[in-house]
């Protein structure tokens, strides 16, 4: 039985709608996890492992000038993490693309990010279509044939914070 909800889009204040659009039309295995904050104690987040996708933080000024210049046009998904910092959502093992403009980027399996509505997080470009409920491609920054990473760059994400930033809201050190 689908719980995806029969008005769409999902409103950005409905944690039970939202989830259901995650599981169901994003396929994204989301879970709860409690948070790590002392002043949050029994609280829960919504969040997923940034398997499917990478997320780039940086700072919102810059966020706003990247999803302008997008190469291809493309919207990308983006969640405002709070006043000073976003998140982009591009396709998995591009996000060290974005790192020399002084991004964060969390990857890979062992890598957490906290979902909207928790924490007062919020979708400014949901990640699925505003009219049907579809996911969005995630073509921003999309990777050429034989493209690396630099070296650099992987240990940036897996070293700076282990996907923390976006868990509990602090910035990246």
């Amino acid at each position: 039985m689908s719980t995806v909800p029969s008005s769409w889009p999902p409103g950005p204040g409905d944690p039970s709608a939202l989830e259901a659009v995650y599981r169901e039309v994003l396929g994204w295995p989301v879970a709860h996890r409690p948070t790590d904050d002392a002043g949050d104690a029994g609280d829960v987040q919504l969040g997923v492992v940034c398997g499917l996708f990478d997320a780039v933080v940086v700072p919102s000024v810059v966020a706003d000038l990247l999803t302008r210049i997008a190469p291809d046009g493309a919207a990308a998904p983006v969640m405002a993490v709070d006043a000073e910092w976003t998140a982009l959502l591009v396709r998995p093992g591009t996000g060290h693309r974005m790192v020399r403009c002084g991004g964060e980027v969390l990857t890979g399996p062992e890598q957490w990010m906290a979902l909207p509505p928790t924490g007062g997080r919020r979708w400014l470009v949901p990640p699925w279509h505003p009219d049907r409920p579809e996911p969005l491609p995630l073509s921003f920054y999309g990777p050429s044939p034989g493209t690396r990473p630099p070296a650099g760059a992987r240990r940036l994400g897996r070293r700076g914070c282990r996907g923390r930033f976006l868990t509990l809201g602090r910035r990246p050190s």
